[in-house]
């Protein structure tokens, strides 16, 4: 049997704010733009770390990757922990074949400065054209000169310790995993184009017949369930037929509560913030967590009769985790813009001090982004609503026109959770007279099938 020569990429992945920097470095650009067309000119099969951390589950799976895969570059720019610790892993495990990348501005520590490393340059966080292209020629040459004249040892500690023990994996089993990555493809790509439920389900079927682990595919098979909004089946998949490994997993947890939340059944929202609070006090707190508890509980107040005991209730709830959210880690937007919404909605002297406080932190960490090259629909929808708070409805206009044109079109749950917030907003500034004109831009750009 033929076995392919993979690339694993571990690397930060979006936008992180550079250390000691008042700028983010685009990671999603450097493999974009570099990394992945040496691989792509090499005619090697790359996988990137994120593409299956995305789904916050099973490190197993990275730890195979750093293990099996033949070759694994790592770009240790911004110091990350996490990549550090996959290192680690990497140079335990192999002796060669392990690629080291780095922004020059980086400050690389004591223990692996001995380590070559092809260095690349970033303006403000951002790789031009001619600096990737450095890049990806000198991944390729490290590459093409490994295939041809045999790894060179670049682990250290088999640099330095006499008989370091290998990990040695027969030929079988890595054949079997070669194999399995393929597979994963073939399925990756077949829920990537369903249009129905029906097809997902026969999707599903085709894996439980040859016995592949949805670990392998549980991010992809969640996204296509809410693309669907195929909640009722999604809550069915998780509950009834994943293993219990996978259904005790954060990520799945989570996705688990979105689903009961969205379903809008009888009990839903309270299922969902009782399995939300089970992973806060289980897992520790997170943005994530809290945002999702502020979610159900809104959910639950606009069910209310307004101003009643009850809806008063469910909106200081969920005031308070959309806030914890934001205290928790300011940098995550989606807690914070809707905490600004709750904020407006519930209209008191103190709310709306609270409001106008936050804006600016708010404004400060989207604003760190650019606008003009984002395919992140939250994003863009947050940006809008916030200059909709900010009353800066020309930059929001402008969002709009970033919306329109993103590269995949939003799912219509995500359509849906936007115009909801923002008919909170409507209504509010309708009771104080201020234009609307705003929210009737957003619905005329749906209705007309630009999103």
């Amino acid at each position: 049997m033929t076995i392919d020569i993979n690339i694993f990429v571990a690397m930060p992945f979006g936008k992180k704010k550079a250390k000691g920097k008042r700028y983010n470095i685009d990671f999603d650009l450097i493999y974009n733009n570099a990394i992945k067309p040496a691989a792509d000119k090499l005619s090697l099969n790359i996988l990137r770390a994120d593409e299956e951390n995305d789904s916050g589950i099973i490190h197993a799976l990275m730890i195979e990757r750093l293990v099996c895969t033949d070759i694994v570059i790592v770009d240790i720019t911004n110091e990350n922990p996490n990549v550090y610790y996959e290192l680690g892993i990497r140079h335990c495990a192999r002796p060669y074949s392990t690629i080291l990348i780095y922004d020059k501005k980086t400050k690389i520590p004591f223990d692996i400065q001995p380590l070559r490393a092809i260095p690349y340059e970033l303006e403000n966080g951002i790789i031009s054209e001619s600096s990737a292209e450095t890049l990806k020629n000198g991944i390729i040459e490290r590459v093409k000169h490994s295939m041809q004249y045999g790894y060179r040892c670049d682990s250290l500690p088999f640099t330095l310790i006499e008989n370091f023990p290998k990990t040695e994996l027969e030929s079988q089993n890595l054949s079997i995993y070669q194999e399995m990555h393929k597979q994963k493809n073939i399925f990756k790509n077949q829920i990537e184009n369903i249009n129905n439920i029906e097809e997902l389900k026969n999707i599903i079927t085709e894996i439980n017949n040859i016995h592949f682990q949805y670990k392998y595919l549980i991010y992809e098979l969640i996204e296509c369930f809410k693309k669907l909004k195929a909640w009722n089946d999604l809550v069915d998949f998780i509950e009834n037929n994943i293993e219990e490994e996978l259904k005790n997993a954060i990520y799945v947890k989570q996705q688990l509560a979105l689903a009961y939340n969205k379903r809008n059944r009888v009990n839903d929202e309270l299922n969902a913030i009782r399995l939300l609070k089970s992973i806060k006090n289980n897992y520790g707190e997170s943005a994530e967590t809290y945002g999702l508890l502020g979610s159900a509980y809104k959910s639950l107040a606009l069910k209310q009769t307004t101003n009643s005991i009850t809806y008063n209730s469910y909106i200081e709830h969920a005031i308070q985790n959309y806030r914890n959210g934001f205290e928790f880690d300011s940098r995550e937007y989606y807690p914070g813009i809707n905490l600004a919404t709750l904020l407006l909605l519930k209209s008191t002297s103190d709310s709306l001090a609270e409001l106008e406080k936050i804006l600016p932190v708010i404004c400060y960490n989207i604003e760190l982004n650019d606008f003009s090259i984002s395919n992140d629909y939250w994003l863009l929808a947050s940006a809008y609503e916030l200059y909709v708070l900010m009353q800066e409805f020309e930059k929001a206009k402008n969002i709009l026109g970033f919306i329109s044109t993103l590269d995949s079109k939003p799912d219509e749950w995500m359509l849906e959770t936007t115009i909801r917030n923002l008919s909170i907003i409507k209504d509010e500034y309708e009771k104080h007279s201020i234009s609307v004109d705003w929210y009737k831009n957003f619905e005329q750009l749906i209705q007309d099938k630009e999103i």
